[in-house]
């Protein structure tokens, strides 16, 4: 069976390279059989609840019907990597496909279908975007304090100052299970119905230190540390998508980011190319092999 090829392309890259004289960016794309990735945040990101359709959405749904594509969610990448460990998940989890979303439809039809893929209207094929924005808005207004409280807490357990040991603490945190139960035994209390498959997992990663394995979460825990403890960079509550997005970096071939994250993945790209082996590019790299 062929290995499918994906790409990820931020909002903002989407929102350049989806212009007229960008064109030849899609013919690039199925000349080289790459898939392109949605993610649950990204649509959130994009979401217009008063079904207009504006130049931005309709560029996009235009390279959308020229091209394959998949829709995943970073709660199930979080979710499946914690479940893998100390495995390597190398399977992106897939909430829609293209095909799923628009089969058997006559082209007229399928443009008004991926008008309502960014208006919240397609439950019925999987896609609950009004969910997901209940979910995320609220994570992205609260970023800027959620930011405070991690560093606070890597200050009041001694971790702020090393790199390592604050990266696997965010790792762990990232998680649904692992970072909760370490703070309740961190705290002295005694778990009565504790998940021994879950103690089991915390206790490989506190003797191998090898947070790692979960691909997604450790490069978004990367990132973070090199934004806010390594350039001290002003917190902006827009952030919390690019570290979202950074999850998805691992399983793709490619991934398009704007100069800002492409910036941070360069200064960490010793430490990257460890266990990832995608091509991170920004919209200049890009154009220079399309």
């Amino acid at each position: 069976m062929e290995t499918k090829k994906y790409i990820f392309i931020d909002t903002f890259a989407f929102n350049q390279l989806t212009k007229e004289k960008y064109k030849r960016f899609f013919k690039w794309i199925n000349n080289n059989h790459l898939i392109i990735i949605l993610s649950a945040f990204q649509l959130v990101e994009i979401y217009n609840p008063n079904h207009e359709i504006g130049d931005r959405i309709t560029r996009i749904i235009d390279l959308l019907l020229d091209c394959d594509f998949v829709i995943t969610d970073q709660e199930k990448i979080k979710r499946i990597e914690e479940m893998s460990y100390p495995k390597v998940n190398k399977h992106l989890p897939i909430v829609s496909t293209k095909t799923r979303i628009l089969n058997r439809l006559s082209m007229e039809d399928q443009r008004l279908i991926l008008e309502k893929l960014f208006t919240g209207e397609l439950e019925n094929v999987g896609i609950p975007l009004k969910l997901w924005v209940k979910k995320y808005i609220p994570l992205k207004n609260s970023w800027a304090k959620d930011v405070d409280l991690i560093i606070q807490n890597a200050k009041n357990t001694n971790v702020y100052n090393k790199k390592e040991s604050f990266i696997e603490s965010l790792d762990m945190r990232l998680c649904n299970n692992i970072g909760k139960i370490k703070e309740k035994l961190d705290d002295g209390v005694l778990l009565e119905k504790i998940n021994k498959k879950i103690l089991d997992k915390l206790n490989i990663i506190l003797k191998r230190h090898d947070t790692w394995r979960m691909r997604g979460i450790h490069l978004s825990s990367l990132m973070f540390w090199q934004d806010y403890l390594k350039d001290k960079k002003p917190i902006q509550k827009s952030d919390i998508g690019d570290l979202y997005h950074s999850m998805l970096i691992p399983y793709c071939n490619i991934a398009i980011v704007d100069n800002s994250r492409y910036d941070t993945c360069d200064k960490l790209k010793y430490e990257i190319e460890k266990y990832i082996e995608t091509k991170i590019l920004n919209k200049k790299e890009i154009l220079k092999i399309i």
